[in-house]
């Protein structure tokens, strides 16, 4: 376990470099990327209430209508409620489609038409006028409600809760984009040190050289810098250690099975 974080600890010294980069370049690049060159996307949504008239009780109105949301929001989006839209604006329909959305909010009579722009203006109108279409197409438009009036039943009605002009647009987000910039960057950088690892044959460990040439290590000396190599031993920490190690081991040696240097001393 210790080899194992003391190799993780030298390979993060190794490649940290790399790591910053990676997350910088990417983050940096998704950002402006996302806050100049991609234009914003706005979504207007418009909200039709259903109201249907089956009985006197009014449990068994809310549960019909709730009912009949999930065909709603799929008539909602035909083409004989986009296409009046859609050439009042002079636009074409198949893009109209496209741009449209209809869904049920959770356990409501609420029907919420969505409509994505660039143009948020141009959204909100397209969606107020979509939730009309719909209303006059297959519902009956109920405007006001005068007081004290009594239900018709069988009759499916809606109101219509316009759309309000959307400042804050659904996408880009530059923020949320830029951290998922800095993510695919790091993994990225993760994803070219593993390569480089599994591609590098040096020896890189002690324990390494050891294994390979299968003699006894004596001891580890670090590399020096050009500044380190003008100083004394003494003055370098680790490469004292080192020494004294070296002395320690050659003394063992040296008793466990005697040697000569080479002038036979």
């Amino acid at each position: 376990m210790r080899i194992s974080l003391s190799r993780y600890l030298i390979l993060a010294k190794r490649w940290v470099w790399l790591l910053i980069v990676g997350v910088v370049l990417c983050s940096g690049a998704t950002y402006l990327i996302t806050k100049f060159f991609i234009p914003p996307t706005y979504d207007a949504s418009a909200k039709v209430i259903v109201k249907v008239s089956t009985s006197e009780s009014q449990n068994d109105n809310t549960l019909a209508a709730i009912a009949m949301l999930p065909t709603f929001t799929q008539v909602a989006v035909d083409p004989k409620v986009l296409k009046p839209v859609a050439t009042a604006h002079k636009m074409d329909l198949q893009l109209l489609t496209q741009a449209v959305t209809a869904t049920q909010q959770s356990n409501t009579v609420i029907l919420q038409i969505d409509v994505k722009d660039k143009n948020p203006q141009l959204a909100t109108q397209l969606a107020n006028q979509v939730g009309q279409s719909f209303l006059q197409n297959y519902l009956t438009p109920v405007y006001a409600i005068p007081p004290n009036s009594l239900p018709t039943y069988g009759q499916i009605t809606g109101v219509l809760l316009p759309a309000a002009v959307p400042i804050v647009p659904l996408q880009p987000k530059p923020s949320l984009d830029t951290l998922v910039g800095a993510a695919v960057g790091l993994g990225l950088a993760i994803a070219i040190i593993v390569l480089f690892e599994w591609l590098n044959d040096h020896l890189s460990t002690p324990d390494e050289v050891q294994r390979l040439l299968g003699v006894d290590l004596l001891a580890v000396l670090p590399a020096l810098s050009k500044h380190q190599r003008q100083k004394k031993a003494e003055e370098t920490p680790e490469l004292a250690e080192g020494c004294r190690t070296l002395c320690a081991s050659l003394n063992i040696a040296q008793i466990q099975r005697s040697f000569q240097t080479s002038d036979g001393h």
